[in-house]
């Protein structure tokens, strides 16, 4: 392998520790992605070799709404 392909290091899936993300020496930034195994997205950082799991970014946060009651 070449210096810009090598491996900086291997990041596990931070819920089910199944899913391996290679990262080489040449990425940098933050990464959006979905584990295989459980189907979490997981925000990966290059930099720091770090995972953390969050929630998808294409759907809106609604607060939950109270049911009304209508026989009241």
């Amino acid at each position: 392998m070449t210096e810009s392909t090598s491996i900086k290091g291997i990041i596990n899936c931070p819920l089910c520790s199944k899913q391996k993300f290679y990262v080489y020496n040449n990425a940098r930034g933050l990464l959006s992605v979905r584990c295989a195994n459980c189907g979490r997205p997981i925000l990966l950082d290059s930099d720091n070799l770090t995972a953390k799991v969050t929630r998808p970014m294409h759907l809106p946060r609604v607060p939950l709404l109270q049911p009304k009651r209508w026989l009241e």
